[in-house]
């Protein structure tokens, strides 16, 4: 089965507003979440995704904030909770994957810089990914067109 995401369904956190537009991209729909990284060209062949049931990324933001893993933990730490692991491979090297299994042959990691990760950790803890948040803002903002992202689920 394939689903289509625009990209203003994408999601990023607040705190990667500009001057550094990189970021970790959420999607939510279909009852399944699309991870993504904004430094790869949207729709290239290097536009890689982690993609999990809803449930399960919901499930990983919980035990993140439960946690109470907060920006000063992303240089330390290995961080795995649920079904998402994040490694630190080195300075500004962060390895974002997914421990599911999948039925088809995808990528399952990204990287990110520090940066990315801090505010995507920021995000979490302000809820900017849950699903009313997502919700709303797709409601409010999505209007756009264009090209679409096919991902097989």
């Amino acid at each position: 089965m394939a689903f289509a995401y625009r990209r203003c369904e994408f999601r990023k956190a607040t705190r990667s507003e500009p001057p550094d537009k990189s970021c970790v991209h959420i999607a939510r729909g279909y009852g399944l979440v699309v991870i993504r990284d904004t430094k790869q060209e949207w729709g290239s062949e290097n536009d890689h995704h982690i993609v999990m049931p809803a449930e399960a990324f919901d499930k990983a933001q919980t035990a993140l904030r439960s946690a109470g893993v907060l920006e000063a933990d992303v240089p330390a730490r290995v961080l795995e909770h649920s079904e998402l692991r994040l490694v630190r491979l080195g300075a500004d090297r962060n390895v974002m994957s997914s421990t599911l299994p999948r039925d088809i042959e995808l990528p399952r990691s990204l990287e990110f810089t520090d940066a990315e990760i801090v505010a995507w950790l920021h995000g979490i803890h302000n809820r900017e990914f849950d699903l009313e948040t997502t919700r709303r803002i797709h409601n409010t903002q999505c209007l756009c067109q264009g090209a679409s992202l096919t991902i097989a689920a």
